[in-house]
């Protein structure tokens, strides 16, 4: 499972059941794992997942397309990649599968990336990390900490769950159920809840 798979189904446990499982673990899924439950599921960081390809800014093309085919296997996506600085972690820019494959092999990769891509804040609603994805017609999106730090990314599959989500959510609504409510029958609901 990815990243951001591991942590809805972990995040759906009672905690006698986290408890048992994340011990099993090895050290750097639970280490990541933990840093996923810190957001809330209602945001970019919730939804996020951190398997995603790092490229260096002194790199050639060269060197990006040889380092990700070495790394492809233990990736969620390898169509959007993130150039970033390699000591703090800081976003420079995006480049994408394709335009590496379209590039000369020795251009070095600043020339290749987009500087400043469409991100989203780890806090931002999930909703707003959709719209943006939509808006642009992006695959994935670089999700950043407050500090520039890139934190993970969100993919367009993720953002499709989140639609139909919010959608049914809005349905619901429009007929007087409350979200959540659908585990208990609609006529068990007080009537003030349901008004």
């Amino acid at each position: 499972l990815s990243a951001d798979q591991r942590t809805e189904i972990v995040r759906e446990m009672g905690q006698l059941e986290r408890h048992r499982v994340l011990p099993k673990l090895s050290a750097e899924s639970r280490a990541e794992l933990e840093g996923l439950l810190q957001y809330p599921p209602q945001t970019a960081g919730g939804i996020m997942t951190t398997e995603f390809v790092r490229l260096e800014p002194g790199m050639t093309v060269g060197d990006a397309l040889k380092h990700l085919r070495s790394v492809a296997r233990e990736k969620e996506s390898i169509y959007a990649c993130y150039v970033m600085e390699p000591e703090t972690g800081r976003l420079l820019g995006a480049v994408s599968l394709r335009d590496l494959v379209m590039a000369e092999l020795s251009r070095p990769l600043v020339e290749v990336m987009r500087r400043k891509p469409v991100s989203v804040a780890a806090t931002d609603d999930r909703e707003l990390v959709a719209q943006k994805i939509a808006k642009y017609n992006l695959l994935a999106v670089p999700v950043l900490e407050a500090d520039g730090r890139v934190a993970g990314f969100v993919t367009v599959d993720d953002v499709i769950d989140v639609m139909i989500d919010e959608g049914t959510e809005d349905i619901l609504r429009l007929a007087g159920v409350e979200p959540g409510a659908q585990d208990k029958p609609y006529f068990e609901n007080p009537m003030l809840l349901v008004v």
